[in-house]
């Protein structure tokens, strides 16, 4: 059995306590992420349907916003536990102790349970703003090519006169 100093040991119970802190901010933008996709599917139509330049498109909340929350939730647990045994490499040469397993999910759940709901909301904040730009941008690019097959569209060609 080895024997650890007090400062690795402490030393340990921080990088514990890091790694707890950059995987709830990794586990948060996941799931922002992977709820938002959908917006993309949506792009070429706001592009297309609304007229005017800096009308805001609809967010669509429908029921199936979480509908990969068990596999992702699955995935998410393999990716804490191939990071955790990586980080007992690196804290404890390889040992696995249960009070750093401990610590990093402790730090985990309790950042989860306080900052989640405020984190999450001013990231989908900052995602809506960006999705905003990205569209008026496009619209804008568009708008001339998207008048002139309206008009090439509408317009009745006549080629035997």
């Amino acid at each position: 059995m080895m024997q650890f100093t007090m400062c690795e040991v402490i030393r340990s119970l921080v990088c514990g306590t890091i790694y707890g802190i950059a995987f709830f901010f990794f586990y948060t933008v996941i799931l922002l992420l992977i709820s938002q996709f959908g917006r993309f599917y949506e792009l070429p139509v706001s592009i297309v349907k609304y007229d005017n330049f800096f009308e805001k498109t609809i967010k669509n909340g429908g029921r199936n916003s979480f509908s990969l929350k068990s596999p992702l939730i699955f995935f998410l647990a393999i990716l804490f536990a191939i990071g955790f045994v990586l980080l007992s490499y690196y804290a404890l040469d390889g040992c696995l102790r249960i009070y750093l397993f401990m610590v990093s999910v402790f730090t985990f759940l309790v950042l989860r349970k306080i900052l989640f709901n405020s984190i999450y909301t001013l990231l989908d904040i900052v995602f809506e703003v960006l999705f905003y730009v990205v569209s008026i941008t496009l619209r804008i690019v568009f708008f001339p090519f998207l008048h002139l097959f309206l008009y090439f569209r509408d317009k009745k060609i006549n080629f035997y006169k």
